[in-house]
């Protein structure tokens, strides 16, 4: 298990858990939940934000953000 923000780009990963705060219920809401596959689709150019492809959405994340999801290899 490892932190969503240590994904590689075009890897893709299974959320396992969710750090409970206020943004990680903004993260529920936005799709991104227990069970849920999700890939990374690149890094900006200074590392921050970081954009996911979740389901037929695409997400930008600060890697703080992203360091509030658990997630495994699919």
């Amino acid at each position: 298990m490892t932190k969503l923000s240590n994904v590689e780009q075009g890897q893709t990963v299974r959320v396992v858990s969710i750090e409970e705060s206020n943004v990680g219920r903004r993260l529920v809401e936005m799709g991104v939940y227990p069970g849920r596959s999700i890939s990374m689709v690149r890094r900006a150019p200074f590392s921050d934000p970081i954009e996911y492809a979740v389901g037929e959405a695409c997400l930008s994340l600060r890697e703080s953000e992203a360091d509030l999801v658990y997630v495994e290899d699919v």
